[in-house]
Order: structure tokens, then C-alpha cells, then sequence
């Protein structure tokens, strides 16, 4: 539930891949106050925040309006957001063990490019359970498979090959972490909304970079309409 320090480190190496980040970002929180006005009542945990204190980390933390009503919470030590946000809440994490919080605790969970991050189909199904238990609505986003370039390797093309192919090959070319399943595993679009019940119907949406869909938004009310 953190975002890997490695996509930092290369980030920062690539002026290009950085700046894409920083709009993409952007536009990212820019929806989630669109479909999740900011509100003085509203309580909203950011689910895979990290120790990183990158440009385009934490994002949220940086534009939300309200951060007494913010909990940050996230497996790496990132307590030096409370103190650069007063009045945010930090939580740390522990590896396997559930969410720390209620059953619906929150009002929204809002988790930027986590998801890939958690391993096997199965580990994804169960983030975002746990996610939709401890909240009323979610907002979640992922990075696009079908995007040409993957960002956190800055490799081109190779991720759109079968999937042992692919990790193969990232092992022969020095990036034997994201080679793992454990450390990225990438999703469609159609990827994403299948780990979610059906009654939940969520909606979903990209951003775009480059004329190319980057970035996957789904979103929706986690309790059951039905």
C-alpha cells in the first residue's frame, strides 16, 4: 500500500517522465475534487501515501483544503507529513494485516497508483475490499497498461508483451524488481472494474498524456445500492 521508492529515484532522472507525472497528478486530484467536492464535514483517508518527499509524490496532501480532515496511511515511515501539513493524520501500515480503521470510517478513500503495487490478481481483490470496508465512496487510479512507455522503467512498448515475456526481459535488462509481481503488476482498464463487486457498478475514466489514455480513474459509493 506504498508506492515504491525506486519510481522516485528514476523519476528524478527523466525530466520528461517527471513533468507527465506532475500533470497527470494534477489532473488527478483536479477530478477527485470534481467527483468528491472538499467539504469542512467530509473525512477522507489517501490509502498508499509514501516516505518519498519527490515533487509528485503525495500529491494530495499538497492541494487539499482541509487537512485536519485528512488520514495519510501507508506501509513507509511518511510521519513528516504531519508536520508539513498541520493537522494531517498519519497512519503506518503493517504488511499483511487489515486496515486499522472501522467499517466505514470514512466518508471517501482516495489511493493513487497503489494498486499496482500489491501483487497477484488475488492481493488486488483483497485491497480493494478492505479499501471499500473502511469507506463510504473510493476513488482509486492506476496506471495504463496500454500506455506506450511504462513510467516506472521508462521502457517502451515491452510491457504490452505477454506477461512472462515481459518480466523476463525486465530481469535481462537490470530491473529485476519490477520484474516481480509483487513489486508491479499493471492493469487494464477493464482489469481494474473487474476486481470490484458488480453491484458496485463504479465509474470509470483515463487521463490522458500525449494524446495517449495514461491514467485509470475508477470511482464510485461503496455501499451496495442494490
Amino acid at each position: 500500500m506504498s508506492v515504491d521508492t525506486p519510481y522516485y529515484r528514476k523519476s528524478m532522472l527523466s525530466k520528461i517522465a517527471t513533468e507527465l507525472s506532475l500533470a497527470a497528478r494534477q489532473s488527478i486530484v483536479n477530478l477527485f475534487f470534481e467527483a468528491f467536492p472538499p467539504l469542512g464535514h467530509l473525512s477522507v483517508l489517501d490509502l498508499g501515501v509514501t516516505s518519498e518527499r519527490d515533487p509528485s509524490a503525495n500529491f494530495l496532501e499538497k492541494l487539499y483544503p482541509f487537512p485536519e480532515n485528512l488520514t495519510c496511511a501507508g506501509m513507509q515511515d511518511a510521519n513528516w507529513l504531519t508536520e508539513e501539513y498541520p493537522g494531517t493524520k498519519f497512519v503506518q501500515l503493517e504488511v499483511g494485516k487489515p486496515l486499522p480503521f472501522k467499517d466505514q470510517e470514512f466518508d471517501c478513500v482516495y489511493s493513487n497508483a497503489v494498486i499496482e503495487h500489491v501483487g497477484s490478481r488475488c492481493d488486488q481483490e483483497a485491497f480493494i475490499r478492505e479499501l471499500m470496508r473502511v469507506s463510504k465512496n473510493f476513488y482509486i487510479t492506476t496506471p495504463n497498461r496500454w500506455f506506450p512507455v511504462e513510467m516506472h522503467t521508462h521502457i517502451p512498448l515491452l510491457h504490452l508483451l505477454p506477461q512472462k515475456l515481459f518480466r523476463y526481459l525486465l530481469k535481462l535488462k537490470g530491473e529485476a524488481f519490477y520484474a516481480e509481481e509483487k513489486n508491479l503488476n499493471l492493469l487494464t482498464r477493464q482489469n481494474l472494474l473487474d476486481l470490484f463487486p458488480k453491484e458496485t457498478n463504479p465509474n470509470a475514466i483515463y487521463i490522458w498524456s500525449c494524446g495517449f489514455p495514461s491514467n485509470i480513474i475508477v470511482y464510485g459509493s461503496s455501499i451496495s445500492k442494490s
